[in-house]
């Protein structure tokens, strides 16, 4: 089946090429004229400077509640930068955004990676093409994006604001249908950014390296992930269409695949003690999000579903710690259908202050109609209020939560305040608060419990 999307795919694509206009030299001219203004001395010579667009010095301070485990810190300090710098090219740019943190108790946080790390060129004032390291962005929710699941992640104590790393991309974009036809080659997906032993998660050792699963179980590194995007507006609706084969990182299973099944029982392997590996499943990723207005409101709307290459089970680490020999207790992800909608209502007050109400779920059906653990946000509902002071100093309040309207009655609430001070600084402090039952397992947002905290960031932009 895998196959025949492929070459579907690649009929749709010749098809595509076909349509397009292809530029003629004029009759009366003997040679072809190609439309590179290489006849402009200082087009041709022009040197453009590199610009400085904005560097970010940030201060990251979290003081955790005890966890009653001596091993467990509970303040954690880190230093962030950012730095972003364009130039200017004949038909083209070059963007480079770096980011990079260092954190004195987690060593597994000192990192340094290119959100934005590419070239772009033009030509016929119709076709980009981009090559480089990029950060996509295909999310139309606030808390919820079953589509935006191109770049790898750098996953902490947050279930909804983990950060994105640049993905190696070679890709074009054209105006075609009324919006923009995009097709990216994603040859050599990036490892997500896991947490370590020494985190406030406070696991027993540090994860191997991970390992990606596909038609030949383990995949290897460089393989051909691709997707095509459709973006502009549909009868009044801002519409993004997607389809891709990648690696899926929003979900981890964590054990080996170094067992036996014999008389009824998964049996790791002799020898095997080490159940550590992070698994990642490679896909097809098939959807599309709408957002459209109603009166002052937003209506928006993301559907997706997820078709899984490989169906090779994994003996978890959970398993490994219940000493579990049951087949049933084998992970593997199935195929899905995930449906998230959302509501966005502005409120505007007399005083000059305006916010904004939030109101979204989502919910994915599984093959074979069980929920699995593993899955955060399989069956949750977010709410937000956010309040723009509008003034000067740009302040803003914001409170949230989730709740998992099954399973363990799980979720959390923040509360974050934020604003400029003076005119290079800006702060925001707030507390992030789990609620999650002592027999949760650690799966979905087990994984948070003792990572409740209070936080302090101060920026400084250069």
């Amino acid at each position: 089946m895998a196959k025949s999307i492929i070459h579907l795919l690649v009929i749709m694509l010749c098809q595509l090429a076909a349509s397009l206009p292809i530029p003629m030299a004029d009759a009366a001219e003997s040679e072809p004229k190609l439309d590179f203004e290489l006849d402009d001395p200082e087009r041709a010579t022009k040197v453009y400077p590199w610009e400085a667009k904005g560097t970010e010095l940030t201060l990251e301070t979290r003081q955790f509640l005890e966890s009653g485990q001596g091993d467990s810190f509970e303040q954690q300090r880190s230093f962030r930068f950012k730095t972003h710098w364009e130039k200017q090219i004949d038909r083209g740019e070059i963007r480079a955004i770096i980011s990079g943190r260092y954190d004195d108790q987690d060593p597994n946080r000192n990192l340094f990676w290119a959100e934005d790390l590419y070239m772009t060129k033009n030509f016929n004032e119709k076709y980009e093409f981009l090559a480089g390291f990029k950060t996509f962005n295909f999310a139309a929710l606030e808390a919820f994006a079953p589509l935006d699941a191109i770049n790898a992640r750098i996953f902490d104590v947050s279930i909804v604001n983990a950060e994105k790393m640049g993905e190696l991309a070679f890709g074009v974009s054209v105006e075609k249908f009324e919006g923009d036809l995009s097709f990216y080659l994603i040859p050599h997906p990036t490892r997500p950014i896991l947490p370590g032993k020494n985190s406030r998660i406070n696991l027993p050792e540090n994860l191997d390296d991970a390992v990606w699963m596909g038609n030949t179980d383990d995949e290897p590194d460089w393989d051909d992930h691709f997707f095509i995007s459709w973006e502009g507006i549909l009868k009044d609706w801002d519409t993004t269409f997607l389809v891709s084969k990648n690696i899926d990182r929003t979900s981890t299973i964590v054990g080996t695949d170094n067992y036996t099944i014999g008389f009824g029982n998964a049996v790791p392997k002799a020898g095997q003690s080490k159940f550590n590996t992070p698994y990642y499943y490679e896909r097809f990723l098939m959807g599309v999000n709408l957002v459209g207005d109603w009166r002052d409101d937003l209506i928006k709307i993301s559907v997706a579903h997820s078709y899984y290459l490989s169906e090779t089970e994994i003996y978890g680490a959970q398993m490994a710690l219940a000493a579990s020999t049951d087949p049933d207790d084998l992970q593997a992800p199935q195929d899905y259908t995930v449906v998230a909608t959302g509501y966005e209502h502005p409120i505007s007050f007399d005083n000059g202050l305006s916010s904004s109400l939030f109101i979204e779920h989502q919910y994915m059906k599984f093959k074979g109609d069980d929920n699995q653990a593993g899955f955060p946000l399989a069956n949750d509902i977010f709410a937000a209020w956010r309040v723009d002071f509008n003034d000067i100093n740009s302040k803003q309040i914001t409170l949230s939560g989730m709740y998992d309207l099954e399973g363990n009655q799980e979720g959390f609430v923040q509360l974050d305040y934020s604003q400029r001070y003076k005119e290079n600084f800006r702060f925001k402090v707030g507390i992030l608060e789990y609620i999650i039952p002592d027999d949760s397992p650690f799966t979905g947002y087990g994984i948070f419990r003792d990572t409740e905290h209070l936080y302090f960031n101060l920026t400084y932009y250069l």
